[in-house]
């Protein structure tokens, strides 16, 4: 929260207007599917494959992040 601040929660998934997502909040919206859904097929994969929950957490989040800053604040 130090570092994201409030724009985490308003950024928007893409800056195209005719894109999924492109609305305040549409990235948190976007990062807690591709949560849910990384984990639900992680639980398909056979146990010995399996990546623990709190990796998926991590890298789906940090595969996004960087548009906090780059769509709304623009740098």
């Amino acid at each position: 929260m130090d570092f994201l601040g409030e724009d985490f929660y308003m950024a928007p998934a893409t800056p195209n207007n005719d894109s999924y997502g492109c609305y305040p909040g549409g990235l948190l919206n976007h990062l807690m599917k591709c949560c849910k859904y990384s984990v639900h097929l992680n639980n398909l994969l056979p146990e010995s494959c399996r990546v623990e929950l709190h990796s998926i957490i991590k890298c789906v989040f940090l595969s996004q992040i960087g548009k906090v800053f780059d769509i709304v604040t623009g740098k």
